[in-house]
């Protein structure tokens, strides 16, 4: 589905729509979802600063964090959208992290981008999790 290099440029993560996980060069792997029930399949892996983890993004706005990720909430941890229509849907594509301290900073929070509702074109929407600067 999608892959990430690592910090250092010398190796990357590929990510399948399962949630499996699979690394070359450099890449730490720190887990996965592969074979396990999911809501929705896997659309996005970002790496920390620090390389030695990661999120995994399902299209649903599921939020899996693995290595030294620290897990700052997922889309259904929100309250509901008034905005949205009933009808309408969020479709989720990736991730854009916020950190401190630096190159291999701590990540405080993170940002989802999504597409939703019914109507052409798509709505562009954000949701902030955790602290975003």
């Amino acid at each position: 589905v999608t892959m990430a290099a690592t910090p250092t440029g010398k190796g990357y993560w590929l990510l399948g729509a399962d949630g499996g996980v699979f690394t070359y060069g450099d890449a730490v792997y720190a887990g996965g979802s592969g074979g396990a029930a999911l809501s929705a399949p896997m659309c996005s892996l970002v790496p920390t600063p620090s390389g030695r983890g990661y999120y995994l993004l399902g299209q649903d706005g599921a939020v899996y964090s693995h290595g030294d990720a620290p897990f700052h909430g997922s889309y259904k941890s929100l309250s509901p959208d008034p905005s949205l229509e009933a009808s309408g849907v969020d479709s989720f594509y990736g991730m854009a992290l916020s950190a401190q301290g630096g190159p291999a900073g701590l990540v405080t929070g993170y940002t989802l981008h999504a597409v939703a509702g019914t109507a052409h074109p798509p709505q562009a929407r954000q949701y902030q999790l955790g602290t975003v600067t």
